[in-house]
């Protein structure tokens, strides 16, 4: 057990382990390099946020898919933004014309044969969405609570207390309101953690 440090505040705390452990595992699994260029769908989402700023931070060029809404934000997060829609990989493909080396999918919305095209193969190409993966030999990954040791508890602490690391701004409910947050992340449409306040 790992105890909070006192500079770090509670709602960053409980914001970021998760997506922040989870991103640390896909970037580790894609061996993904300084000086080489990663495509992360859904640059926007908890995740790929996280993985966009560690990457980026460790010299890597960046490209993400995001929304018209999310791009400016992606860009903050040091990525190329590219946005959703049709002639999406067109678009990634202006900014990386010969292919990317790595690709994590994190929105699940069928783009692993096209990105598996653009990184030359399945090899480098991870997913934590989208259950096709197995039939196009793609990497999926699902972590767990396991992966949240000290070690790593402490490296996101580090990054998320230098800056490295940020979330988005969360919303908060009362406890007594957690039907009306659940109904609130059926919606979608917001970037930040959904919060439950005792």
């Amino acid at each position: 057990m790992l105890q909070k440090p006192a500079d770090l505040h509670w709602e960053t705390a409980a914001s970021i382990v998760v997506a922040g452990a989870t991103a640390i595992r896909c970037l580790a699994l894609l061996d993904v390099k300084p000086g080489e260029t990663l495509l992360v769908h859904g640059g926007a989402g908890a995740v790929g946020a996280a993985a966009v700023q560690l990457a980026a931070n460790d010299g890597v060029t960046v490209i993400a898919t995001c929304s018209t809404r999310d791009a400016e934000a992606v860009r903050e997060l040091g990525a190329h933004p590219v946005l959703y829609g049709d002639g999406v990989f067109e678009r990634v493909r202006e900014l990386a014309p010969s292919g990317v080396d790595a690709v994590l999918d994190t929105a699940g919305a069928g783009v692993l044969p096209a990105s598996i095209e653009l990184a030359g193969g399945p090899s480098r190409v991870l997913t934590i969405a989208d259950p096709a993966a197995v039939e196009l030999g793609v990497t999926f990954s699902g972590g767990g609570a396991s992966e949240q040791t000290p070690d790593v508890l402490q490296r996101i602490a580090d990054l998320a207390l230098s800056g490295v690391l940020t979330t988005p701004p969360a919303r908060h409910f009362a406890l007594a309101d957690a039907a009306a947050a659940h109904a609130a992340l059926a919606a979608g449409a917001f970037r930040g953690k959904t919060l439950l306040d005792a």
